[in-house]
Parts: C-alpha cells; structure tokens; sequence
C-alpha cells in the first residue's frame, strides 16, 4: 500500500498587511533612531513578501487599553498605531505584549483556522470526517490543553476515539513529519484515514527588538493554517492525489546555533544565524543525491520542487546548491510573496499551488528547521 494525499484544504484569517502597512509597524515598534528605520526598510524590501495575513490586524483581535507613557517613561512614538495590538514602542525597555497576552490571541484564533483548513480538506477529498482514524495536529507558535485537537472533534464531528498525535514546537519542517505519521498509520491500516492538520499564528509574537535575528522574523511569517487528508483510497478519481513515496531526514553537524525557537517572557523568540543559507548550500545536493538514489532517482528527474520558503536567501541557495534554473522554485516565490512564510503550513500551500497547475511529478517537498534539520518528501 502507498498512501496517498487525497486532499488538501487552506485558510487564512481575514486581517492582513501588505508589506508597506508591515514595515510601518516595524518602524513603530522596532526603530528608534533613523538608522534602524533604514535598516529596516533594506530588510523588508528584500524579503520576497507583497502581503501577509495576520490574526492581530483582524477586527476582533483583542487590544492592549493602555495608552501613552507605560512606567512612567515618554514614549518614543506616539503615531497611531499600525496593528492596535501592538502598539508604539514607548521606551527602550518596551517589548511589548506579555507571552499570556500573546497566548490569549492564539488561543482565541488556532482553532478556528485549524477547523476551516481542516473542513476544507475533508470537502477536496470527499471523505466524511467520521472516516478520520487518525489525527495529526501540527503547531509551533502556541499551546493549550484541552487544544487544537479536541477543538477539531468537535467542530467537525471527528470520532470520539480518533487516535490524536500533538506535532509540538518542531518549527517550518513539522508538516513533512506529520504527512510520514500519517503515511505510517496508512501502512500499518488498511482503512486508515489521516487528517493532519497545521496551523500557525506568528503574528502573535512579533518582537519590539531591534536585532537582525528578530527584525529578519519580522519581515517574513505570517498566520495561516493547511490540513490534508492521507488515506489508501482515493474517493475522488477525478482529483489525481500525491502519492507518499518516501521521506528523508538529516541534522547538520555542528549546527545548533544556526535557528532556534524559544519561549521568552514578550512572545516566542526566533534566532536565525546568518550561516543558513550556507549550511544548506553546502549540505544539501550530497544528501539530496544518495537519497534519491535510493529511488532509482537523480535530481534531473524530479518533475517539481515544494521548497520551504525561509526567505528568499534559503530559496536561492537551494537553487544553488542543487544547480536547479530559475523557474524550479517559482511556486515557492509566489506562496512567499502573496502569503509569507507561516512556519509549517506553507509547505502545503506550495503542494496545492503545484497540484493546481498539474505540476510534473514526482515532487520533492522540503523544509529547513532549528537544528539545523533538514525534512524531505518525495510525493509521485
């Protein structure tokens, strides 16, 4: 048995920023002297992003009352706020929203994008979700008990006893590892149905910090949520599904320092080193080479590429590394600039616009994580 992606569903929420609205928010929160606000407006216009949908520019999105001097200091802006949110830094201690109030955001928001994603993706593959055995969650960017999970049985009616696996805080890579559960669960269960689930809300920790590790984060993700059906039968022959063929993994030597996502006391905290694109140039094609080897395969012979997009670096040195044209990564450019990374869902959003194209297979999807890991799909 090969178990097959019979269904792909997306969502995002309906508040957004284009990248202009971005960096204004940026300058607010950010930059104090006008030497930081030309850094920054340099990291933004290179950052591969048009528009990107966050929770916290929704309508509904809760807003911190305090406004004016905070601990008795003057504040450093005093514009209108971008995102009511967060708002003007006042001083230079101001990091902005605590981790509970960012939390709080995630908590009222994840469930709902998971549900909607979730709903679509059961619709695309025509599966009733009392067909679900088994359910994937995938989330790096908050955390809740009763969760996203629970909240998924019920919204959509999911089996009481569906079989639940949490996917926690593995960063971009995790729906690549929640797809090789799910093919797992395939192999092992004839009428085994999969519903995996990613939803991430960045937004929610963007950081009042000025340092090139934070600033780069707060150029790049966004908010959204994939969902996919996996199961060994396909109930819609007129939709072609992704065979799971294989998967691979790898840690980079030495490379711990290289991304690390922690939790602080004003919001989650991305560290990217500035070796990434490095590591991956230097790493990838040996391990890209054996492993298709062992399919029978060698880098010509694969049809498309669903690349993670880091950012636009990350993308060029793929391209590099691989000795792949322009044109290879087209899909992953496109999903970065209309949509922004949004952590692990955005491998999906990739994998949909290719089937919507009817892409040539097989497909490689591939994603970079703190490690610095390396998660691989090969999908015909």
């Amino acid at each position: 048995m090969t178990p097959r992606v019979t269904g792909i569903g997306l969502a995002t929420p309906p508040g957004g920023l284009d990248q202009a609205e971005a960096l204004r928010l940026a300058e607010q929160c950010c930059a104090a002297t006008a030497e930081e606000a030309d850094r920054l407006r340099r990291l933004f216009e290179h950052s591969g992003v048009d528009r990107r949908q966050f929770v916290v520019a929704a309508d509904s999105a809760p807003a911190p009352s305090v406004r004016g001097a905070r601990n008795g200091r003057a504040a450093i802006h005093t514009d209108e706020p971008v995102v009511p949110f967060f708002p003007p830094r006042l001083h230079d201690d101001d990091l902005g929203p605590s981790t509970a109030q960012r939390l709080a955001v995630y908590n009222l928001w994840a469930s709902r994008l998971a549900a909607q994603a979730a709903d679509n993706a059961l619709a695309q593959a025509g599966c009733d979700a009392s067909r679900i055995t088994h359910l994937l969650t995938v989330s790096c960017t908050g955390m809740q008990a009763p969760g996203v999970d629970i909240a998924l049985i019920d919204e959509l009616d999911l089996p009481r006893g569906v079989k639940r696996t949490n996917i926690g805080f593995m960063g971009c890579h995790a729906a690549i590892n929640a797809l090789r559960l799910a093919g797992d669960a395939c192999r092992a269960q004839e009428d085994a149905a999969a519903l995996v689930v990613c939803v991430e809300l960045c937004s929610v920790h963007f950081q009042y910090r000025g340092d090139g590790d934070h600033l780069l984060a707060n150029a790049l993700f966004a908010d959204g949520a994939a969902a996919a059906v996996v199961s060994n039968h396909a109930s819609r022959p007129t939709w072609s599904p992704l065979a799971l063929a294989d998967f691979a993994s790898v840690v980079a030597p030495d490379s711990r320092e290289c991304m690390s996502w922690s939790i602080g006391d004003h919001g989650f905290e991305m560290r990217l080193s500035l070796d990434v694109p490095g590591r991956i140039r230097e790493s990838t094609r040996p391990w890209m080479e054996q492993w298709l080897a062992r399919r029978g395969l060698a880098i010509d012979d694969v049809g498309s590429w669903a690349v993670h997009p880091g950012g636009p670096r990350i993308l060029d040195a793929f391209t590099a590394a691989l000795d792949l044209p322009p044109a290879a990564l087209r899909a992953s450019r496109e999903v970065l600039a209309r949509f922004g990374n949004m952590s692990s869902p955005t491998v999906l959003f990739i994998l949909d616009e290719l089937l919507r194209r009817e892409a040539p297979r097989p497909m490689v999807a591939i994603a970079f994580g703190p490690g610095l890991t390396i998660e691989a799909a090969l999908v015909e």
